[in-house]
């Protein structure tokens, strides 16, 4: 029984239902598994023939009986069978084992299962899957035995899900990167690589296995795990399946890199593990090396993963790795260091290059050309800085323009040589000349030159001939914006100035205007009062006191004129007393207050004498119109002069406030009080508080009288206001 992973064998767990979900199986299935291509009308040889014929988010049903091909077991949970592979002697089919309980699986078990397969819709594309609800057992048979194959001869048609047995030689492993419970080998057969899956169970023997000549027994799949859409194929074993045929072979029988020409890359692949020893001439992403043997060749050294600590440059080393090729040079992939020494060579002298076009130009057709010479040589050069590794160049390279062209200085051996560039600095570098190509691709002729590469060594390589002047153009353009900023918050600030300034001019002007209204209407108020005491309240005074000279001369008779003469004489003081208020409200600035408390006061205020008044008075001025203003005035004034003088009252409240459009207000004092059914009227020559009634009537408002003997009184008045315009 094989252990898997979901990931990489079961490319459709990602589409499964979720666990506990209902599957929606009809109660009579069709019987057999054919039905699928009937339903798609196509042959259907694997569960990746279904993407084509399959609407995604639609199932069908499959009822199949079968052999039990292979049981792909969880490590996770062992007990358990997630997915099996079954065989109905026409095509293979991976199946996700739901029974409730789960039915326990052997290879050669003889089951019908039924269930549903179809597409899901996934966040990166649609998955096939296929689910079994229901498995019955028939009866247990002889285990499959693996096939016989040759790794450049697995099919993906002919054996996907398969258990095969094959041969080649493990020349590296990693943990894998789909699932980190497995470790995924790479199995070698002359020009044909494979991945193969194991357990992660134990890194010690898997190293013993390494650079061994072994036998393979696995699955096959032609997988398209987790979120890699088009994956090459995989095998998936356990260590105990992979049998040891040859043990690595020593060092020193592994035969050195040939020097042969005209080989393709196929037959460059098939040369099987070569070894080279030489100098070490450069080194640059911890993993990659360029080595100079004896004869002066120089080899592309790409070395394991599992090599830990990078060697440095000048040392003499022997490596061991397979040859490939980007169709320039010979590089040695997947290396080991087999031994590492000091070196005595003496130091390479740069060779200075006084154009970069010597080593990279462009011939007559556009296309880069390289001088081959110049590949692995110590050259000196000089340019401009145009790119750093702290502004996100990629790989801890800096960007240096020389000429045009923009060459690479790879930093990733020596970070500090970074340590006080800036962009724009004129620079002399020294480094070990490097020819970068576009990854090798088998439907492209011939690769193409990407671009040239210096690998440094370390900080003295680079030398700062200036520095760049401090007005660079990254800097004007940020003293442009700048100014560009002020400019705008300038333009905003007088914009908002002058929005203000004539604001507060028109503010201005109306409060002049205001002024000079109220300056004009006092001018106006006075003239009337001063003609009105200069002529009527003279002629009033004058008639009082003839009619108080004839009381005195009148003789006696029956019917006493003397009440008649005193009512006379009480209406024409009365009106005497009303003008002089008529005068002394023109002469007032009351109606000019924009608090109506403090109009309030200075109306009561020649009234009072020793009374205490309190007003509160929480109405806005802007409310009342003038006219109404000034009758309200007259009423409070009169109903507190009525108070002081007949109540003879020593404290005096007046209210006010709105009742949405009506003003409600009162005065109350704490005088002797009167009954107002019994109150003396005009007859008795009062005409105080008939004239107030008669101007709350005026104003088409109401006055509610509470007053007793003894107790004070209480005036309340409710008048409607007009609305606002």
């Amino acid at each position: 029984m094989l252990a898997f992973s979901i990931k990489p064998i079961l490319f459709i767990a990602s589409a499964l239902p979720a666990v506990g979900d209902t599957l929606a199986l009809p109660d009579s299935p069709t019987p057999a598994f054919a039905n699928l291509a009937s339903v798609t009308n196509t042959d259907i040889r694997s569960m990746m023939d279904v993407w084509d014929d399959l609407a995604p988010g639609h199932h069908n049903v499959f009822a199949l009986t079968g052999t039990v091909h292979t049981v792909l077991t969880s490590i996770r949970a062992p007990s358990s069978a997630p997915c099996f592979v079954i065989d109905d002697g026409e095509l293979l089919l991976s199946v996700f084992n739901e029974t409730r309980p789960p039915v326990d699986l052997h290879p050669g078990d003889r089951i019908v299962a039924h269930g549903i397969f179809g597409l899901k819709k996934c966040a990166y594309g649609n998955e096939p899957y296929a689910v079994a609800d229901e498995i019955h057992v028939l009866g247990a048979g002889a285990a499959v035995q693996p096939v016989q194959r040759k790794l450049q001869d697995l099919s993906s048609v002919r054996d996907n899900l398969r258990l095969v047995q094959t041969t080649g030689t493990i020349i590296d492993w990693r943990t894998s990167e789909d699932d980190p419970d497995y470790l995924c080998l790479t199995l070698k057969d002359g020009p044909t690589t494979m991945p193969v899956f194991v357990p992660l169970q134990g890194r010690e023997a898997v190293n013993r296995l390494l650079e061994a000549q072994v036998s393979v027994v696995g699955t096959f799949n032609w997988a398209l795990p987790s979120v890699r859409r088009y994956a090459r194929p995989l095998i998936v074993s356990r260590l105990g399946d992979i049998q040891m045929l040859a043990p690595p072979p020593p060092p020193q029988s592994i035969p050195f890199l040939e020097r042969k020409i005209y080989l393709t890359p196929q037959d460059i692949r098939s040369l099987g593990k070569r070894k080279i020893g030489g100098e070490i001439i450069a080194v640059w992403q911890e993993r990659n090396l360029l080595l100079r043997d004896d004869d002066g060749r120089v080899v592309r050294v790409k070395l394991s993963h599992r090599n830990q600590t990078p060697p440095r440059p000048g040392l003499r080393a022997t490596i061991c790795g397979y040859p490939e090729t980007d169709q320039f040079n010979i590089i040695l992939g997947t290396a080991i260091l087999s031994s590492c020494e000091s070196g005595d060579s003496a130091p390479q002298s740069p060779v200075r290059l006084q154009s970069v076009a010597d080593v990279i130009g462009r011939n007559s057709s556009g296309s880069t050309t390289f001088t081959p010479s110049y590949y692995g040589r110590l050259v000196t050069l000089e340019g401009t800085i145009r790119n750093l590794p702290s502004l996100g160049n990629a790989e801890g390279r800096i960007g240096l323009d020389c000429d045009g062209h923009l060459i690479q200085l790879d930093t990733s051996a020596c970070h500090e040589a970074t340590e006080g560039l800036e962009l724009g600095c004129r620079i002399e570098a020294t480094g070990v000349c490097l020819l970068e190509t576009n990854d090798y691709d088998v439907q492209t002729e011939m690769p193409h030159i990407s671009g040239l590469t210096l690998i440094l060594r370390g900080k003295d390589d680079i030398a700062i001939l200036s520095h760049p002047p401090w007005l660079t153009p990254a800097r004007f353009l940020v003293i442009l914006s700048a100014m560009a900023g002020i400019l705008v918050l300038f333009l905003v600030w007088n914009a908002s100035l002058r929005a203000l300034v004539e604001r507060r001019g028109r503010e201005l002007a109306r409060k002049q205007v205001e002024a000079t209204h109220a300056k004009f209407k006092t001018i106006e108020r006075t003239r009337l009062a001063t003609e009105l005491h200069d002529s009527v309240v003279q002629n009033l005074t004058g008639a009082a006191l003839e009619i108080r000279a004839a009381q005195a001369a009148l003789p006696a008779a029956d019917e006493d004129p003397a009440p008649h003469l005193d009512i006379a004489l009480k209406t024409i003081n009365a009106s005497r007393a009303e003008l002089r208020n008529c005068i002394w409200d023109l002469r007032s600035q009351a109606l000019e207050q924009n608090d109506i408390g403090e109009a309030v006061r200075i109306t009561l205020r020649p009234h009072l004498g020793e009374a205490r008044l309190q007003v509160r008075f929480d109405v806005p001025r802007r409310k009342i119109p003038d006219n109404e203003f000034h009758n309200i005035l007259c009423i409070i004034r009169e109903l507190v002069v009525n108070a002081v003088r007949h109540g003879r009252a020593t404290t005096l409240r007046v209210e006010g406030s709105m009742d949405g459009d009506r003003l409600l207000f009162s005065v109350a004092d704490d005088g002797c009080g009167f009954d107002p059914a019994t109150r003396p009227g005009m007859e008795q020559g009062h005409f105080g508080l008939e004239g107030v009634l008669e101007r709350v009537k005026a104003l088409d408002g109401t006055a509610d009288i509470a007053s007793a003997p003894g107790k004070g009184s209480r005036i309340a008045i409710d008048i409607p206001l007009p609305e606002e315009t």
